[in-house]
């Protein structure tokens, strides 16, 4: 699907629902993935993969939707910008 076509179904969807239940659906999308995770140490089938992509899926879903809603998806990129560098000069302090 396109990002533009997204951005329309994304706007629907809060027209529809409502931020504050599309907010919740994020909650309960990451509590889901939450799950998923555990079940997916304890016996990694091919059944639980599938179910922690598909959680995967759904809170990346979720998470673009919170931005596009909070009209905050530049902010969140600079933010995933800056927490990587940082992360990468405590991973490797002598390439700086």
């Amino acid at each position: 699907m396109q990002q533009k076509e997204k951005i329309v179904l994304f706007e629907i969807m809060v027209d529809r629902y409502g931020i504050n239940a599309q907010e919740d659906q994020a909650i309960e999308e990451m509590a889901e993935l939450i799950k998923a995770i555990i079940k997916y140490r304890k016996d990694k089938s091919d059944e639980n993969g599938f179910d922690l992509i598909d959680e995967i899926a759904d809170v990346k879903i979720l998470i673009e939707q919170l931005e596009l809603m909070h009209k905050i998806p530049s902010l969140v990129e600079e933010r995933i910008n800056f927490k990587l560098e940082r992360q990468k000069k405590r991973m490797f302090p002598d390439l700086q």
